[in-house]
């Protein structure tokens, strides 16, 4: 018998020598989770990226309508023009309209705005003497993708039961599904309470004298699913809902969480692909970002070499609110978005701001960050998220970080919630999801339920947020560290290893958990 089952494994790709004792093969060669005492478990990410798993269409499938030359000055009225032109032709069966090509040489540019379905920005590659570059300007985004509708939100609301909701599943007990049908898109209302931040220390925070806020008492949480089962007393979502569900923590019933449906003609199908973008200043200050998306979903971003781009910062909107912009950004309203194929590149060694920059920052729900390279820089951050408005499942996998000891892959801020971490190498920096105090201006807990597995990094880094004033209360939340290579370190304000391990210092099998659980579904 053991030698059917190591054939196999063997059959399947995997290794047959250590298996992860969080997430392992079964039998039968199909994956099986491992509970903890309160039912909490690692979850499916395999739903993440364009299509919700789906790989990448085909250049080849979406023609060319509008080819352009440089022309030697600034390019940024003919390509808008050209774009704006493919935006006015008719979707195909496939939901594209169409390309704009750029042929190769080098356009100058200051912003571009892809704002209609099915239109594609696409480059002639990556090479420096045969491919598109594109030139662009200080202070500005080169790049948005950014729908312009809002969704339209039925008038009922759908109560959740009040009992105890584990980690790691996508079926959510129903006081009524009168009304619901397979196929609704909906919302998932969550409310931050009081008992929650209390809980997790995140209300006694001082910094010079001033309390710090971390997230505020009675915000509301949005996660964006689509229902593909409903029964009597429950719906089943097209995700993993990416936290648990605790009524102990509620500050009274008004805050049991909630189902909404909606509609949305969101912008979707739109991509942008192999071109080179230089950043006109190489200068260690610089603060400008070259690609931000939001309202969008269906998405895509692939092959692309972005040189001394560094963090965008942050615009303030209408609404107050502060909208962050990294080299590469998906905002809160984005959903099932690909990034594959960056190369990322900095011609200096280190950094002139005072914050470390942040490079990707991904908010929003199922979005897929792949095969890229970050090479250069200094004191920075690859892979970031900051706010609840980071909802999970989101993955990196398959990074490489060749820069120096202040690379941290690592989250930024104020409770994102299931992100993968998975196959990073970042050989001098860290791969961490850690608290991070009153830094900033109370970043507290950054992450809940993120998993780092098989990472290589000089020192990685996964704390349980629990209340650091009662180290008697139980842990109600996780991070799992699985497998690596790389000291295991107890991170910012601890003296103790207080996270939840599986196999550390030690590459375990499955490989790549995001891999697994893709072919797992097939």
């Amino acid at each position: 018998m053991r030698a059917t089952c190591f054939f196999l494994l063997l059959a399947l790709g995997v290794h047959a020598a250590v298996q992860s004792d969080l997430v392992k093969y079964d039998s039968k060669g199909r994956l099986a989770y491992t509970k903890n005492s309160q039912g909490d478990r690692i979850m499916d990410y395999s739903s993440v990226g364009y299509r919700g798993g789906q790989a990448l269409p085909d250049p080849s499938v979406i023609p060319t309508k509008v080819t352009l030359n440089p022309s030697g000055g600034d390019d940024t009225a003919t390509i808008q023009a050209a774009l704006n032109k493919v935006a006015a032709l008719p979707l195909d069966s496939n939901g594209f309209r169409g390309a704009v090509y750029l042929r190769p040489g080098t356009f100058h540019i200051s912003t571009l705005t892809l704002s209609a379905s099915g239109v594609i920005l696409r480059g002639a590659g990556l090479d420096s003497s045969r491919g598109t570059t594109i030139q662009t300007k200080s202070d500005v985004m080169p790049i948005q993708i950014y729908g312009s509708t809002k969704a339209q939100l039925g008038t009922k609301k759908y109560f959740l039961t009040k009992t105890n909701v584990p980690f790691g599943g996508n079926t959510l007990p129903m006081q009524s599904t009168a009304g619901l049908k397979v196929g609704d898109s909906v919302y998932i209302y969550s409310t931050i309470t009081a008992k929650f931040i209390h809980l997790l220390g995140m209300d006694q925070m001082v910094r010079d004298g001033e309390a710090q806020r971390w997230i505020t008492a009675g915000q509301t949480v949005t996660t964006d699913r689509v229902i593909v089962a409903v029964t009597n007393n429950s719906i089943t979502l097209d995700a993993g809902f990416p936290d648990s569900i605790r009524p102990e923590l509620f500050d009274s019933d008004k805050d049991l969480p909630y189902v909404v449906t909606y509609t949305w003609d969101r912008l979707q199908n739109v991509g942008v692909e192999n071109l080179r973008a230089i950043h006109p200043a190489t200068t260690e200050s610089n603060t400008d970002g070259f690609i931000d998306i939001d309202k969008a979903y269906n998405c895509w971003v692939r092959s692309l070499f972005l040189q001394d781009y560094g963090t965008g910062g942050k615009a303030r909107l209408a609404s107050d609110e502060l909208r962050v912009r990294t080299v590469v950004t998906t905002q809160g309203d984005s959903k099932m978005i690909t990034i594959q194929g960056l190369d990322i590149r900095y011609t200096y060694t280190d950094n002139k701001i005072a914050a470390p920059p942040q490079i990707l920052s991904m908010l929003g729900t199922q979005i897929l960050h792949r095969d890229s390279n970050i090479t250069g820089g200094g004191k920075f951050w690859p892979m970031s998220s900051g706010s609840p408005r980071a909802r999970g499942p989101t993955v990196h996998y398959n990074v490489n970080i060749n820069a120096g000891s202040g690379a941290q892959a690592v989250p930024h801020m104020r409770w994102s919630t299931g992100i993968l971490y998975d196959n990073i190498v970042n050989p001098q920096g860290s791969v961490a999801i850690s608290y991070r105090g009153i830094m900033g201006s109370g970043h507290g807990w950054t992450m809940g339920w993120g998993v780092i597995w098989n990472c290589e990094a000089a020192t990685l880094c996964a704390q349980n947020p629990s209340n650091m004033y009662n180290s008697s209360t139980p842990v109600l939340y996780h991070n799992w560290l699985v497998g690596g290579k790389g000291k295991n370190i107890p991170g910012y304000q601890s003296t103790e290893l207080i996270g939840t391990y599986d196999h550390v210092g030690t590459m375990v099998s499955p490989d790549s958990l995001y891999i697994a659980q893709v072919k797992n579904k097939k």
